[in-house]
């Protein structure tokens, strides 16, 4: 634990907000723009006042095997990321 042993109080969230990365779609491909914009939020929700916490992650994944034998493996990363409120930028 962090903060010399104090943990982290939940009671204190008031906000939750899912932000995911990847995808299990076999046509997405690695680069895709939604992945960009999803990074960016997690590190503005992370770094901008109010400062958010991690408090939850969910992973997904899929192997795909092709025709000629080879893995292919598909992944997708949900963070829940929690605030005291509402961040007055964060967009819906």
């Amino acid at each position: 634990m962090r903060n010399g042993g104090a943990g982290f109080d939940l009671t204190g969230v008031g906000f939750i907000k899912r932000i995911s990365l990847g995808s299990l779609e076999v046509q997405a491909g690695a680069a895709e723009p939604n992945n960009d914009a999803a990074m960016a939020v997690l590190n503005r929700c992370l770094s901008d006042f109010p400062k958010g916490r991690i408090i939850g992650r969910e992973m997904s994944f899929d192997v795909l095997t092709t025709k000629s034998g080879h893995q292919v493996v598909l992944e997708k990363v949900t963070y829940h990321v929690g605030f005291p409120r509402r961040p007055a930028w964060l967009d819906e």
